[in-house]
């Protein structure tokens, strides 16, 4: 269950909230923007182009779900919760095929 949890740490954080350190407020306004997810999600797939936000997501994806998020803080740990939630809620084949990709994998 905390592998799910964390899944989105990075992959969906929209700024990678490790390195950006993106607020829930920011998260919540970049997931309003559809075009600019589905940007995002399709470059953590590979179907899609990846701009510097998608490749950070895609590069800090593993150690996230590998090390539980454990680099994470209070705050980076929430505002990743949150985009989880509503990408599970609004795009569950992508969050299926992130899943697989992300945790799945060996």
């Amino acid at each position: 269950m905390m592998n799910t949890l964390c899944v989105l740490t990075v992959l969906l954080a929209l700024g990678s909230a490790l390195q950006l350190n993106v607020s829930p407020e920011l998260a919540d306004q970049y997931l309003q923007d559809k075009v600019f997810t589905m940007q995002q999600l399709k470059c953590v797939v590979g179907t899609g182009f990846c701009d510097v936000i998608g490749n950070m997501i895609k590069a800090d994806a593993v150690e996230v779900l590998t090390n539980n998020c454990a680099k994470c803080t209070a705050s980076e740990r929430y505002t990743s919760d949150r985009v989880w939630s509503y990408v599970r809620q609004y795009y569950p084949a992508y969050y299926n095929t992130i899943y697989n990709m992300y945790v799945r994998r060996g």
